[in-house]
């Protein structure tokens, strides 16, 4: 618009929002100022109606342009107050925010691709350590099983010798003086018994 303050300046109310009309149509379509077959087109009252033109004296009024405004070539209105421009750099822009958006969108896909693998690392880690203590249980339980029977063992044996000692007393004619209340008595009974064979001696030498 400033570039064409000029222009617009020398121009009438009709001519001008003529002009606007079209520069309108080339942004809302966003494919460069040339409306193609838009001379044709001006002839179709239902298509000067999407411009907001409807009226027919819009009609000649196309067909004849605006210095600086708009103007024909062949069956293509070229819309002069239309900047191409601008629609390129808005074109650029949106291509950039585009770039961006998908840059951003691969960096969180990255960024949750990531966090799944860590998170895999430290289930694994888990894992293991679950592992190994269920190994170490395991080891110490077989360890006390090990150690019972070995204790098992032990006893059992310490019975056997018990068994054979008390054989052995049975068999050595003295189990009567181990098997007195105390030791005390088991010597008292043995002194007695000596002193009887003594005096049994005696007696068979006078």
């Amino acid at each position: 618009m400033l570039e064409k303050k000029e222009e617009i300046s020398m121009s009438n109310g009709e001519a001008m929002k003529v002009a606007v009309l079209l520069a309108m149509y080339c942004f809302e379509k966003n494919e460069g100022n040339r409306i193609k077959n838009g001379l044709k087109n001006s002839k179709n009252a239902s298509w000067r109606g999407l411009l907001g033109l409807p009226h027919k004296k819009y009609e000649k009024l196309i067909e004849k342009g605006a210095m600086g405004l708009w103007h024909c070539e062949g069956d293509d209105i070229i819309v002069d107050l239309y900047s191409v421009e601008m629609e390129a750099r808005r074109h650029a822009k949106k291509e950039q925010a585009s770039n961006a958006g998908r840059a951003s969108a691969e960096a969180r896909k990255e960024g949750a691709s990531q966090r799944g693998a860590n998170s895999t690392d430290v289930q694994r880690t888990f894992n293991n350590i679950e592992k190994n203590k269920n190994k170490n249980k395991n080891k110490e339980k077989m360890v006390g099983e090990g150690e019972g029977e070995r204790e098992s063992e032990a006893e059992q044996e310490e019975e056997a010798e018990r068994e054979a000692d008390e054989a052995r007393l049975r068999e050595s004619g003295i189990e009567e003086a181990y098997d007195s209340a105390d030791e005390e008595s088991a010597r008292t009974a043995r002194w007695n018994a000596n002193m009887q064979a003594l005096e049994r001696a005696n007696i068979g030498k006078r």
